[in-house]
């Protein structure tokens, strides 16, 4: 898996603080690690399509970034299992970042692994396949908006496929960091599904059964 964060010069040093996070835990994670600064800000849209253009994930499983969200603790030691249930399902993109939405919250409630987006997409934090990877790029230069939220749910709704969410959040938006979009920084852009301690109780085995 490739992981790629995307930056602007000002929030270069959370990224750094990001990539440490991933890869220097003691136990190796097999992830590599790149950070793209978009140095001439041309916007989510292109910057993001740049990180996929200058940052090639081939064969890879890729995932994606920006630089204002924190990790639950041994986030790397889960992706391995992301990639493994995005394969057996056939998922082509999985947020591992569950927006504050009634429907999040009524999924988590009922023990949801894997929950959908009924109508929106963030980006805070996806894995996508390399199939998707492959179609962003092929239909990148027909897309004029700015929004690369929107860019890639409107791919994935032309191919018949659905984005999917991992339920509880795995990462938190940290809205202490100014927004680059000059979006209001309040828990309405929060995770009320954030579980820190997820990915221990995983590995520990002291997940319930539905879970």
């Amino acid at each position: 898996m490739i992981a790629c964060i995307q930056t602007i010069p000002e929030r270069l040093w959370h990224a750094e603080e990001q990539v440490r996070e991933i890869v220097f835990p003691a136990r190796p994670s097999g992830i590599e690690p790149v950070i793209y600064i978009d140095k001439a800000k041309v916007g989510p849209f292109k910057a993001f399509i740049e990180t996929l253009r200058e940052v090639p994930s081939g064969d890879r499983y890729r995932l994606h970034m920006q630089d204002d969200i924190t990790y639950c603790d041994d986030f790397a030691d889960y992706l391995p299992e992301v990639e493994r249930i995005m394969r057996a399902d056939d998922i082509p993109l999985l947020s591992l970042f569950a927006p504050r939405r009634k429907h999040m919250v009524e999924q988590n409630a009922k023990g949801k692994r894997i929950g959908t987006f009924p109508n929106f997409l963030w980006m805070q934090c996806v894995v996508m396949s390399p199939w998707l990877v492959e179609k962003l790029l092929e239909r990148a230069d027909s897309y004029t908006d700015r929004h690369d939220d929107v860019y890639v749910s409107s791919v994935l709704y032309y191919y018949y496929k659905t984005a999917k969410v991992h339920l509880p959040s795995l990462v938190q938006h940290d809205i202490t960091i100014p927004s680059s979009m000059k979006h209001a920084n309040n828990d309405k852009r929060t995770s009320p599904l954030f579980d820190k301690d997820f990915v221990k109780k995983w590995k520990a085995g002291t997940l319930t059964q539905n879970q």
